[in-house]
Parts: C-alpha cells; structure tokens; sequence
C-alpha cells in the first residue's frame, strides 16, 4: 500500500481547515489577491494526509506540487483540477514564511523522503551539524523534535549555515544562518534527516544558481570598486535596481549587498533574470574598463566559484539558449 506523506512542520500547530471543492479555489484565489507569501498544503479533512503544496511569494502561484514520492510539479494553471478530482472535501493549512526560507522549503519538499534520518541528543547537536559543515557539496537539514522543526542551509566547504528556520507551537524564526533557536531547543532528542545537493532536481539548482549570482555580483561589485572606485558601482546599482522593479523581480542591489527574495517556477527561469542583470553589469563595465578587461573580470567570479555552485551555473550557461522559457521579460 503507498505511503501517503504527512503534513509538513505539524509542531507549528497550524490550524487545519475543512473546505468544499468550490471553497478551495476560492481560498487560494484570496490568498492571491491578498499579496500572501506561503505554503498551502492540501489533503485529507482529519488532517492525515497530505495531496497537494502550493508555494506562493506576493500572491504568485510560483509552484503547484502534488505529493507522489518524489512530489511532481504541476502546471500552476491546472493544480485545481487536480486537487478537484482526488477528494469531496479537504483539509487545508497555511504557513506563512519569507521567500529565503520558501527556498529551503522547496527543496524539503521536492525530497521529502530522500534524506536518511537519524537520532541526534540535546549536547551532540553542535557537534553534528558541524561535522556536516565540511561536506563537499551543499546540504540541507531538517530537525524534527517531538514540539519543534528546524531546516539550516549548510553551503559546505566548512561554511557557516546560509539560511535558516525554526517552528515551534508559538513561534517562526527565520535567520540568515543563526544556529541559536535550534542549538537553544530544550527537547532531550531530534530526528535528523540529511539531503545533499548531489540527488540534484529543480529546487537545488534554482538555490544553487541564486547563490552563484549573488557572489559574483558581490565579487565584481568589489573588483570595479577596487579599479573605478564608486562611480561604476554607483551606476550599476541604479540600473539594475531600476531593471529588477521595472520587470517585478524581487531583487535589490546595493554597494555592498544584495538581496535577493525572487523565487521562479523553475531554474531556468532564474538563470535568465539572472543573465539579464549580468547584461547591465557587462554593459557598463565595458564601456569604462574595456572588453579584454571585463572579460577577465568574468572569467575570474565564475572560475572563484564554489565548485559546486560553478557546475550548476556552467550547466545552465550551456543549456539554457536552446530554451525559450521567458520570452517577454
């Protein structure tokens, strides 16, 4: 008999919804219209079971899942006929979360049942994840006690975890990489269950890319700085901040950071967007530093990638223009 996947993060205590056919669309048509950022999960009325995910950011319907093993995207269009045809009613719960937390729920979701587990004491917690610090490749760690969740994004190469997020009955953290709420978690024994980037699929490329383009426009914005001082860093802010609103790309750029809170439907999309922000950077760039110039500059951020980071980038850089994913953006 198959296994059918339970709801997700149960230790936040979520309310669970009952709702008709024609209720569901209607909610989630809300949702929308409300500019919510979230996880929908939809199954069984008693909350036994889930069918279906959908992952929103601002009211887009970004992702559709139904929960096979590993779970299928849907066509964001045709989730409701799906949904429709499996069950009279549904349960439904609604966690709202940032879009740098949705990333790692992406991926937890699209593995679900991939990662091995394991039983991980109070006092040992430390010491494991830091052990899982030097993997070669990225990992994600999800942490479940009997009252609380934790996932940490850990980028490998002995780098401190880049995301974080903790649940809990009475609380939702989310951390840029502070350990503290899940080091802190009194409760004597978590389960953990390991997924590294090396299983591969659409939620760990689209991270991965996400992190590819935020160090090389950290790296290049420092090496014009380095050679031009302020003014071509200046211009480029603007212009790419200008692009990124002008075209809803929930990406702003400044000297020194950028932040980056654009989830797409698939990673070739995000390379895309991504390449079109590098096109304002080599635009120019050029004109002041010169081709032969900038064309090291670029050889140099990509060849100081991370290992893993560069692979999914090259791979993409080598695909994607025989794909016309985002013909009018």
């Amino acid at each position: 008999m198959e296994q059918k996947r339970s709801f997700l993060f149960k230790s936040a205590q979520q309310p669970l919804q009952v709702l008709e056919k024609n209720e569901l669309e209607s909610y989630v048509r809300a949702c929308q219209e409300d500019n919510q950022t979230g996880f929908i999960e939809i199954g069984d009325p008693k909350g036994a079971y889930a069918l279906f995910g959908l992952l929103m950011v601002r009211g887009q319907l970004v992702n559709a899942y139904r929960f096979d093993d590993p779970a299928l995207r849907l066509p964001e269009s045709d989730w409701f006929e799906h949904a429709a045809s499996s069950l009279p009613s549904f349960g439904l719960r609604t966690l709202s979360l940032t879009p740098h937390a949705m990333r790692l729920v992406k991926i937890l979701v699209e593995q679900h049942r991939a990662g091995r587990a394991r039983l991980v004491n109070f006092g040992s917690l430390e010491p494991t994840v830091v052990k899982w610090r030097q993997s070669a490749g990225p990992i994600l760690l999800h942490l479940a006690w009997p009252g609380a969740d934790g996932l940490a994004f850990l980028p490998g190469g002995g780098l401190p975890p880049h995301q974080t997020l903790f649940l809990a009955a009475d609380q939702v953290q989310h951390s840029a990489g502070g350990m503290s709420a899940l080091y802190g978690w009194k409760e004597s024994q978590a389960r953990l269950r390991v997924y590294t980037s090396q299983s591969n699929g659409p939620a760990w490329d689209e991270y991965l890319l996400h992190l590819a383009f935020a160090w090389q426009v950290s790296h290049l914005f420092r090496r014009f700085e380095e050679l031009t001082g302020r003014l071509l860093v200046n211009t480029l802010v603007r212009e790419m901040n200008f692009s990124a609103s002008a075209h809803g790309w929930n990406i702003t750029v400044s000297a020194h950071s950028l932040t980056d809170q654009a989830l797409f439907p698939s990673p070739g999309q995000a390379w895309l967007v991504y390449q079109r922000l590098f096109e304002i950077i080599s635009q120019h760039a050029e004109s002041i530093l010169g081709g032969d110039l900038l064309s090291m500059l670029l050889r140099e951020a990509q060849n100081r990638l991370y290992a893993p980071y560069r692979a999914v980038y090259e791979r993409y850089a080598a695909t994607i223009a025989l794909e016309k994913i985002l013909p009018d953006v």
